[in-house]
């Protein structure tokens, strides 16, 4: 089995090792392991894949993710046969891809052995830092764009023109991105996995941004879910609005600069992301007492001593 690794939302940029349409091919009892992931996306008719002990009926609108090592058929229906996409990808890229590309092309029949030769080319499972991972099967509500998306990848691998390899990479992030909302919406994820607290996803989000305008409306957006569930769940699990921890986060940078740089007040306070000085200073007096000037002669005093 392939191992797990911790992955966050900004760490996600794939890179696509091939792409193309499925043929009409029966190899129900013939299984394979494959190193990387694969989508397959199913534009019409009707299909089947069996992974591992789970079988899946594969119909238009349904997008399955094929995981490192783990052993798997598939095969079209012979009165409706399937047309499928495939792309093949690393979530993120590594510097082994040529290798592995001469690899599983020179010597194919590797893929349908009963254990991988190699298991350094075997790609880890991203696990995001909410503990989200991703589904082996999900129906895609935009199956137009996807159908769309998945076409577009295909022609840029295949006319492999200079930079088609980036063409991909954004074409498949939005793949991703759609996955990744609609998964949480769906399956209501933070709510049955315990080790995926919205906090957790929230926390790290501001921590990264917080120099941005943010709101729950953003964060929403991003989680796919609504405004008043992250901030009720947010302050149930930290005890804090989300408001209050922007500010604190923001407060915590400004101090810094405040004490190890030049820089004067106005500038700092448009760094963090305060919307400007005079709101800088009345958060500054909430939380510290006294106004940013004050705070600063105070503690370089304290340093003095």
């Amino acid at each position: 089995m392939s191992r797990m690794v911790k992955t966050s939302f900004d760490e996600l940029c794939p890179y696509v090792r091939k792409a193309g349409k499925q043929n009409h091919v029966y190899w129900k009892n013939n299984y394979r392991k494959i190193y990387d992931h694969e989508l397959l996306y199913c534009c019409k008719g009707k299909a089947y894949i069996t992974i591992e002990d789970k079988r899946y009926d594969i119909h238009p609108g349904t997008l399955i993710l094929v995981k490192p090592n783990k052993s798997h058929c598939f095969w079209t229906d012979q009165k409706e046969p399937g047309d499928l996409l495939w792309v093949h990808f690393d979530f993120i890229y590594r510097n082994d891809v040529y290798n592995l590309n001469k690899l599983v092309t020179n010597k194919n029949n590797i893929l349908f052995r009963k254990e991988l030769p190699l298991n350094s080319y075997v790609r880890p499972e991203p696990v995001l830092e909410n503990g989200f991972t991703f589904p082996e099967v999900i129906r895609m509500k935009q199956q137009t764009l996807t159908e769309d998306i998945f076409r577009k990848i295909v022609f840029h691998f295949t006319r492999h023109e200079m930079l088609w390899q980036l063409e991909c990479k954004v074409l498949l992030l939005q793949i991703l991105n759609m996955v990744i909302k609609q998964s949480l919406e769906d399956k209501n994820f933070f709510t049955h996995h315990p080790a995926g607290k919205i906090s957790d996803v929230v926390i790290r989000y501001v921590h990264h941004n917080y120099f941005r305008k943010l709101t729950l409306k953003e964060m929403a957006n991003i989680m796919g879910l609504s405004e008043d569930y992250i901030g009720k769940v947010f302050k149930k699990e930290t005890g804090e609005k989300f408001t209050h921890f922007v500010n604190k986060v923001r407060l915590e940078r400004a101090k810094e600069l405040l004490l190890h740089s030049d820089l004067s007040i106005t500038n700092i306070a448009e760094i963090v992301g305060f919307s400007d000085v005079y709101y800088f200073s009345k958060v500054m007096k909430q939380y510290e007492g006294v106004s940013p000037s004050q705070w600063v002669f105070r503690h370089r005093e304290w340093e003095v001593m």
